[in-house]
């Protein structure tokens, strides 16, 4: 509920659901008033209405020359001016910069939220809410702030799903960073608690258009943990049991033997890393057996007394702890 607004709902008043009502709270607590590009019939007007918006803030400073086309504020001074006045001009360039970016990210987390019916009651803790909004005012590019869009969205629906400390590191990630990231993350599989990891095989990883400096990149960004030797521990039994899984497909192994116990070396994921991993796991479909049938082979040649097999994944549930395998592709 906002202040000046006593006993009146967001939702009352615009007509949107709960998840949407959360996001302009959430916008309204960092901008200190309601949230006017949210006020909109249609997401299709949201354009329309940011060359409205944007053009009167131009129209409205002093000796600043200007016009907006395709996303850009374009200056040009027809007249010499003054010191003072060329200072207040580049301030009011760079806040209406500012200002574009922060609705094009608010308006991506609507397009998330707007077929979502429920949300968490959980508030979205103020000091993230500051954060996010001052990180993304220089985030210009369209990729980007669709990303910054998914981390808004998920926030608001599950608050503490993304740390300070990933708004940070996604702070300084360039888009090459992060498109290289989700190719990494599509090769990568889950061990212990869900977190994610990567084989540590540089010739399997080869074979993936994966290079060791990719993995220094990821390392230096803060995605990836390649500092130490670390194995991934699973107990196997003679009924069988999941050894890894991606989104579509899990390795099953079974034991021959009293001999339970398998280890496979990994590049595990930091924290940021899982983090960022649930935006791509949530908007990603096309994550092939490939990698899993790479890590077979080299279970099926390390550990002859067990059996590995991949399916793929009929279905999820127990929130996603548990799976029901289908056709054996492997």
């Amino acid at each position: 509920m906002l202040d000046g607004m006593s006993g009146i709902e967001i939702s009352d008043v615009f007509g949107l659901s709960k998840p949407l009502s959360k996001l302009i709270n959430v916008a309204s607590a960092a901008c200190g008033k309601v949230y006017e590009p949210l006020h909109i019939k249609k997401l299709a007007d949201a354009k329309a209405y940011e060359i409205k918006k944007i053009s009167e803030a131009i129209e409205s400073t002093t000796n600043l020359a200007s016009h907006y086309a395709d996303g850009q504020v374009n200056v040009a001074n027809q007249i010499p001016l003054t010191l003072e006045e060329r200072a207040k001009n580049r301030v009011t360039f760079q806040e209406i910069q500012k200002q574009q970016n922060v609705e094009a990210v608010v308006v991506n987390a609507y397009k998330e939220l707007e077929n979502e019916s429920e949300v968490s009651p959980e508030p979205v803790n103020k000091d993230w809410i500051l954060r996010f909004f001052n990180s993304i005012e220089d985030i210009s590019d369209k990729d980007m702030q669709e990303l910054w869009g998914k981390v808004l969205a998920g926030e608001i629906k599950k608050p503490m799903s993304y740390s300070l400390r990933t708004l940070e590191k996604l702070r300084n990630l360039s888009k090459n960073e992060a498109f290289l990231f989700q190719k990494v993350y599509k090769n990568s599989f889950t061990i212990k608690g869900g977190d994610y990891a990567l084989l540590r095989d540089t010739s399997v990883l080869a074979s993936h258009q994966i290079s060791y400096e990719n993995l220094l990149t990821l390392s230096d960004c803060g995605l990836l943990n390649i500092a130490n030797y670390i194995e991934y521990t699973a107990r196997l039994s003679t009924r069988g049991a999941i050894v890894t899984a991606n989104k579509n497909y899990t390795i099953i192994g079974t034991s021959f033997d009293n001999n339970s116990e398998i280890k496979i070396p990994v590049y595990p994921f930091t924290l940021t890393g899982n983090e960022i991993s649930q935006i791509i796991y949530n908007t990603s479909d096309k994550i092939t057996p490939t990698m899993l049938i790479s890590v077979t082979d080299k279970l099926r040649n390390s550990y002859k007394n067990f059996g590995f097999h991949v399916f793929k994944i009929d279905k999820y549930f127990d929130n996603k702890r548990g799976i029901t395998v289908g056709e054996e592709i492997y």
